[in-house]
């Protein structure tokens, strides 16, 4: 690391080239094993949030459905074993701490829990428009205790 604290600068070529998909293994408890995780892309989190975005019919504005979006979240960051949307509805009726545990793992592995997204926003001031959005898990949910 050079002497002003920062890693050397990068090229163009050399971050396209960067492996920056993290994948980890998480234990959960509550079903006696492991899962795989990986991260997100900022397409994947794109194209998830408008397959979760839908017309209010009231309203006519554009909201974004919270349970569709931590399904979207469980299918597509849970690498192995792979889910489909068949697994997780049939999960609907499994531990919800196991549920929130992984949904969790996945945004802190991703960097959009809301403590990450907040400090984003915060060290950006042009970003206070919300586009970058922490992906949800319930509050109902989130307070029945798990932890990751």
């Amino acid at each position: 690391m050079p002497s002003n604290g920062h890693l050397p600068r990068g090229t163009t070529a050399q971050i396209l080239a960067a492996d920056d998909i993290r994948e980890e293994e998480i234990d959960v408890p509550e079903w006696g094993c492991s899962v795989l995780i990986r991260t997100f892309t900022r397409r994947q989190v794109s194209d998830m949030t408008k397959r979760a975005t839908h017309r209010d019919r009231y309203t006519q504005k554009d909201v974004i459905d919270n349970a569709e979006l931590e399904a979207l979240t469980f299918v597509e960051g849970v690498a192995d074993p792979k889910f489909t949307f068949e697994d997780y509805e049939q999960l609907q009726d499994k531990s919800i701490s196991a549920m929130i545990r992984i949904v969790k793992a996945i945004n802190n592995l991703s960097g959009l829990s809301e403590e990450a997204v907040q400090d984003a926003v915060k060290s950006d001031p042009e970003r206070s428009d919300g586009e970058i959005r922490a992906f949800p898990v319930s509050r109902a949910k989130a307070n029945k205790g798990a932890s990751t």
